[in-house]
């Protein structure tokens, strides 16, 4: 971890993997290996360093036109949440730590990709992806032993400390992979090897809500680049592809609202219970219905105000861990289950929707990058229905902000 606080002075590239490694260390698998007392205390150092060599910038390198306006609104966010959390958050100390943490971090990865040069960015995204492949392909023997399945006995989670952290891997090693298939990239066979191992991967975690994102967001993405295209071709009706996909996600969602259909896939989405049919909501009801029936009254009660960002809907059970070497807090996590309804409840829902128009405003510019961008954009917001990791930089949330960040730079993909 004592590397990771110096890579960032190498440049932008290297406060990405900085930033990357940080994530791996964080949520590595504790049997395989070690996690020193200091390490959480030195995230944070990572991620400060990374900021700060970025904002100044050491590198020297000149930032890319247009990221200007995504570090401004994520200071504009973290300035407005730490403001809130001052009048409204029942632990504003706790508040205004995790809000600091995230628009550092964030701030960071817009800086690292915008002062990288078109080619740095795709060479990055591509160098990323075959990481994670590497990550897949390292955890796949693990299958076979104890310790793949360490956690629960049931789920799988390779290298990773939960299954439900491996799944959400496992589900962007798919969208990356299956999106440039599709896309028509070279290396097909070796791309339909890894879509395929880390769908078997995936679905040995057990966790439903990767795969299901993932197919909103190979069938989404598709639509919306496609559109994109058209569009820019000012030919909307006149192109088939854009009809056939119109036609086709239309399909998909005629299907899956069948009963028939959405009972033939139940045994895992229900986590083997398939004594009645059920719809999708019924079994999202079943699996995060104590959590949002709590979220849904904290909004009632405190609707415009909130409750204070990143907090537990519950007081009592707020969890902090500290440091041991200076006592200072570094860990929190709370369950929310869906971001969306966790951020209205944590600093109301006017706060929210702006939050949310911003964020908005950042997947628009993914969309335009291709059938990559988009399928990676869609996953990362239709994952987060169900796994609040979109605020959480000491979890799941770093790599998918690594990776939406990428794409939201705007920086097409080579045709």
């Amino acid at each position: 971890m004592t590397l990771m606080v110096a890579l960032p002075f190498a440049g932008p590239r290297w406060s990405i993997w900085a930033l990357l490694g940080t994530w791996f260390i964080t949520l590595s698998h504790t049997g395989l290996f070690a996690h020193p007392p200091a390490a959480g205390l030195l995230r944070y150092a990572v991620y400060f360093v990374a900021f700060g060599t970025l904002i100044l910038p050491v590198s020297g390198r000149p930032l890319q036109r247009g990221s200007v306006a995504l570090v401004a609104s994520t200071l504009g966010i973290g300035a407005v949440v730490v403001l809130h959390s001052f009048f409204y958050s029942y632990m504003p100390y706790l508040s205004i730590a995790k809000i600091t943490s995230w628009t550092v971090v964030v701030s960071a990865l817009w800086l690292a990709w915008g002062r990288l040069g078109a080619e740095e960015v795709r060479a990055l995204r591509l160098q990323i992806f075959v990481v994670l492949s590497i990550l897949l392909l390292f955890s796949l023997p693990l299958m076979m032993t104890g310790l793949g399945f360490a956690t629960n006995g049931r789920g799988f989670q390779g290298l990773l400390n939960h299954p439900q952290a491996w799944g959400l891997v496992g589900a962007a090693i798919m969208a990356l992979s299956s999106a440039r298939l599709l896309r028509g990239d070279q290396k097909a066979i070796l791309l339909c090897t890894i879509a395929f191992l880390s769908t078997a991967a995936t679905f040995a975690s057990g966790a439903r809500t990767a795969l299901v994102g993932i197919a909103v967001a190979l069938a989404a993405g598709a639509g919306a680049s496609t559109l994109h295209a058209v569009l820019a071709q000012r030919r909307i009706w006149r192109n088939r592809a854009a009809v056939a996909w119109v036609f086709l996600f239309m399909l998909v969602v005629a299907a899956l609202l069948t009963p028939q259909v959405q009972h033939a896939i139940q045994s895992f989405l229900g986590k083997g219970d398939v004594r009645q049919l059920e719809s999708f909501s019924q079994i999202y009801e079943r699996s995060r219905g104590g959590l949002t029936g709590v979220m849904n009254n904290n909004i009632s009660r405190h609707f415009y105000e909130g409750i204070g960002f990143g907090l537990a809907s519950v007081p009592g059970t707020m969890v902090v861990s500290y440091d041991p070497l200076f006592g200072l807090p570094i860990g929190a996590s709370v369950e929310k289950g869906n971001v969306y309804l966790g951020l209205t409840e944590e600093v109301g829902a006017p706060l929210a929707l702006l939050v949310g128009a911003v964020v908005a405003f950042w997947a628009v510019r993914g969309l335009r990058c291709g059938l990559v961008g988009a399928t990676i954009i869609f996953f990362v917001l239709a994952a987060n229905f169900a796994e609040a990791t979109f605020f959480s930089m000491g979890g799941m949330g770093l790599l998918f902000m690594a990776l939406f960040t990428s794409y939201a730079t705007g920086v097409e993909e080579a045709r």
